[in-house]
């Protein structure tokens, strides 16, 4: 009994996440037979979202403030600051010293589709990670941690839907844009506990997305 009460704040956000990111992963197979890129991608990307988003419709309360948005602290601020710093420094290296000729000449032929699903996909994992994998957990817990349990919670599924990075770039590259994806989720994750919604943590994560393209384009 003591154990089920530890990991039932868990186990319910745990299951939806992952029967709905499988059932999303067999329509993107499926669509792949019948569909050029960026389709099956977008395909995948729109269920996620719309399911979560049926979710957070389903298990919202009061608590759950979840497009609200708060005044920016100079502290988030500056957060948000070394964040962007990060990404331009890391993308910088990324892009002159690793070997991603193809990737870079798929988003330059598929710039405005790529730059759709990397929208959809910001929009999308902030509402599936912050906005109610995040919020149930934390539901469950009153203590005022820096970093809440649910943060954690939420960023390490975040980081294991990203270790895919090995089967697309070199090992070392692979490592660094991990361990980035790691920072930036805590990162997300504490603006969302502070500002209190995730408008904040949106368009961070799109700007973080569009450094990201803007500069693989340029310096690829």
């Amino acid at each position: 009994m003591k154990l089920y009460t530890k990991i039932k704040p868990y186990l319910i956000p745990f299951i939806y996440f992952s029967v709905i990111f499988s059932i999303g992963a067999i329509l993107n197979i499926i669509s792949k037979t019948y569909l050029e890129k960026p389709f099956p991608e977008l395909i995948f990307k729109s269920f996620t979202l719309l399911s979560f988003l049926i979710l957070i419709l389903l298990y919202k309360n009061q608590k759950w403030k979840i497009f609200k948005l708060e005044k920016i602290s100079k502290r988030q601020l500056l957060i948000i600051i070394i964040l962007f710093s990060l990404f331009l420094i890391f993308n910088y290296i990324s892009s002159i010293f690793s070997n991603q000729k193809n990737y870079v000449s798929y988003i330059r032929e598929n710039f405005n589709s790529f730059v759709l699903i990397i929208t959809i996909a910001s929009i999308g994992e902030e509402i599936i990670y912050r906005g109610f994998l995040q919020n149930y957990v934390n539901q469950f817990f009153s203590d005022d941690r820096k970093i809440s349990r649910g943060n954690i919670f939420a960023s390490i599924l975040f980081w294991i839907t990203h270790l895919g990075f090995f089967t697309i770039m070199e090992p070392l590259f692979a490592i660094m844009s991990l361990f980035l994806v790691a920072i930036s989720s805590l990162t997300l994750g504490y603006l969302k506990d502070k500002s209190n919604g995730i408008i904040l943590p949106i368009i961070v994560h799109l700007i973080c997305n569009y450094i990201h393209t803007f500069m693989k384009i340029s310096l690829g």
